[in-house]
């Protein structure tokens, strides 16, 4: 179900129902459902919380600083995002991308300009020099730079690779 297109909106998944064990005469506690990846994330239902919701709580219940929250809480709605429909998956961008370029033919051949332009655009994203609000929405990768980048040697020599 994974690989198929566009799965992480529209294909549901086997996911265990309860994450503690239910209160009452639950004739299954330890069984599974099938839930969409939103649902599996965000929650389904009065019995099932989903994943987000859990990582946040437990955020809070260790004390976790105030930047870390920030950090996590980003990562996370960009997730929830992602599940929910409301940004492209990585794949679904990439292959619009490849959809969209004028040397493509629609014919499931990908010419070697087309790859070379899609390799270009997934680096540029990855290093901060493309922002794309369609797959990141409102976050923003920093740019990478190397001007202040130098030179750390190791503190001990390698093994010979024999």
């Amino acid at each position: 179900r994974a690989h198929g297109r566009d799965a992480a909106h529209n294909a549901k998944f086997h996911f265990r129902r309860h994450m503690a064990p239910p209160d009452g005469a639950e004739p299954n506690p330890d069984g599974t459902e099938e839930m969409t990846i939103h649902e599996i994330l965000c929650g389904k239902g009065d019995y099932f919380p989903g994943l987000i919701p859990l990582i946040e709580a437990y955020l809070e219940s260790v004390g976790c600083d105030a930047e870390t929250e920030e950090t996590m809480h980003a990562y996370l709605e960009l997730i929830r995002a992602r599940a929910a429909g409301e940004l492209q998956t990585p794949a679904q961008w990439m292959r619009n991308l490849i959809a969209e370029h004028p040397e493509y033919k629609h014919d499931s051949i990908i010419p070697q300009a087309v790859a070379a332009d899609l390799v270009r655009a997934c680096v540029d994203v990855a290093e901060g020099r493309r922002h794309e609000p369609g797959l990141l929405g409102g976050h923003r990768i920093a740019e990478l730079r190397t001007d202040d980048a130098w030179y750390v040697p190791l503190r001990r020599e390698l093994p010979d690779a024999r």
